[in-house]
């Protein structure tokens, strides 16, 4: 069975992103996102589904919880 190498979308430029480029580039990350193990517990249904972002929050996970 092969297995493929899912990467990261680049960083989006800070100006003159099209609409259709920030729909591709989101698209890329949902999907690195959901394949990579170690964000899982951040997705819904993890066990830190509610976080905000650490520039709005440095507390920004709610409910820290002990690893079992």
């Amino acid at each position: 069975m092969s297995s493929i190498k899912i990467y990261p979308p680049n960083q989006l430029p800070s100006e003159g992103v099209t609409d259709v480029q920030f729909a591709i580039w989101k698209e890329e990350l949902e999907v690195y996102l959901e394949i990579e193990d170690k964000f899982q517990k951040f997705l819904p249904g993890g066990r830190y589904a509610t976080w905000t972002a650490a520039e709005t929050n440095e507390e920004r996970i709610t409910g820290l919880r002990r690893q079992t």
